[in-house]
């Protein structure tokens, strides 16, 4: 399937929707935009807004995953197809940036882009809030 990009009046609609209807309704309706553009933020984080005010918080973790999973997959891929079409240069950069302690031992960046770092603690939030479901429920 073809990734698209999705344009503002469909995310205006989307979020008219969010105002009329039911929130399962708006959750799938988002679900879907999802699937045809994984990696629009705006719809990424309309999605988790609605699954939290569900409280659908299973869901909403494997959504997080999701986008962190395919964030990391894509900048190793990006990473691997810019060494390999400069071999020279990225020896070099790579020794440097290993030493100036930029990249891990893997060659990923230590540093991460801020939605992904605001996905990461909204992660440790939804941990807890699963957690604490289990021990109401023992």
């Amino acid at each position: 399937m073809a990734k698209q990009a999705i344009n503002s009046e469909t995310l205006a609609q989307a979020r008219q929707m969010e105002e009329e209807a039911e929130l399962t309704d708006v959750a799938r309706h988002y679900e879907g935009l999802y699937r045809q553009s994984p990696s629009d933020r705006r719809i990424i984080s309309r999605l988790l807004v609605v699954l939290r005010r569900m409280k659908a918080y299973k869901k909403e973790m494997q959504v997080i995953n999701s986008v962190i999973r395919n964030y990391k997959e894509g900048l190793v891929a990006k990473q691997k197809a810019w060494t390999k079409a400069h071999r020279h240069i990225a020896r070099t950069s790579l020794s440097l940036a290993r030493s100036l302690q930029l990249i891990d031992t893997k060659g990923i960046p230590v540093s991460q882009d801020r939605f992904i770092l605001s996905l990461l603690k909204r992660r440790a939030v939804v941990e807890q809030r699963l957690t604490k479901g289990k021990n109401k429920l023992s």
